[in-house]
């Protein structure tokens, strides 16, 4: 998901890439399970292609899930017969490349389906069999995790130093005409006045369409991993967080 949202080239993505890649074991899989081999497929095959010692990994993972599938195309239960359609896709493989005796790990999870179109053994109960089904539904379309989550780009730095900027010249442009009085010579007049008006205006749509900004990118962060992780959060709380409260004092001005 780091990846996804734009921390590409971060150096805790190197990092955790890092540890993946040390807890393969010698047999190919990871924590040896075939879920999790079929989950570490899927991660690394985003970084497929520029390391070696990622596409070795990946052959390496490849030929344990190879070697555990039965004889009759399929894997252990429905749950991980998803997982591994998701890593065949993530390897740009098809089904029909993994069958067994004319029958492949998609016909086998279609097996699981029941008549009322959920996933899942009859003893499961209706919990389990909503998870089974959510799992079945992108491997049945040929979807890995990375072709279901969306990527965009980390909002620059720039942006949210600029919006500083504004909020604070907003914050001098506005006190100011405050110290004085209507009745003071030095309440502004004429020309000013009707500068001062106008950058009043335009600082109120400014900070409104900032304010929109704000609360458009919280919202499609939120969108595309849940729960939050503390990276997000401690990003809320630094960032946005005082951004908006800056803009409630400037609106507070605004109205007086």
């Amino acid at each position: 998901m780091l990846f996804k949202a734009g921390f590409r080239a971060d150096a805790r993505i190197v990092k955790d890439l890092s540890f993946i890649l040390t807890r393969q074991e010698s047999d190919g899989s990871f924590a040896g399970s075939e879920d999790m081999t079929a989950a570490a497929i899927q991660t690394l095959s985003l970084f497929q292609g520029g390391r070696d010692d990622v596409n070795g990994a990946i052959g390496r993972a490849k030929q344990y899930l190879k070697l555990r599938q039965e004889q009759g195309g399929g894997f252990e239960n429905a749950y991980t017969a998803a997982w591994v359609l998701q890593a065949i896709s993530a390897l740009k493989e098809v089904p029909q490349d993994w069958a067994k005796e004319e029958k492949t790990p998609l016909g086998v999870l279609s097996g699981f389906q029941r008549e009322d179109g959920s996933v899942g053994a009859d003893d499961e109960t209706v919990e389990n069999r909503i998870w089974a089904t959510a799992y079945a539904i992108p491997a049945a379309l040929g979807k890995s995790w990375g072709d279901v989550l969306t990527s965009f780009d980390i909002p620059a730095v720039v942006e949210k130093a600029t919006a500083g900027e504004a909020i604070k010249q907003a914050e001098e442009e506005l006190i100011a005409p405050k110290a004085a009085t209507a009745e003071s010579p030095e309440y502004p007049r004429g020309e000013e006045y009707e500068r001062l008006s106008t950058q009043i205006t335009q600082l109120r749509s400014e900070v409104a369409e900032l304010k929109n900004s704000i609360e458009t990118r919280t919202l499609q962060q939120e969108s595309v991993a849940k729960p939050k992780n503390l990276v997000a959060s401690l990003a809320y709380t630094a960032i946005v967080q005082p951004i908006v409260s800056a803009l409630t004092l400037i609106w507070k001005l605004i109205q007086k």
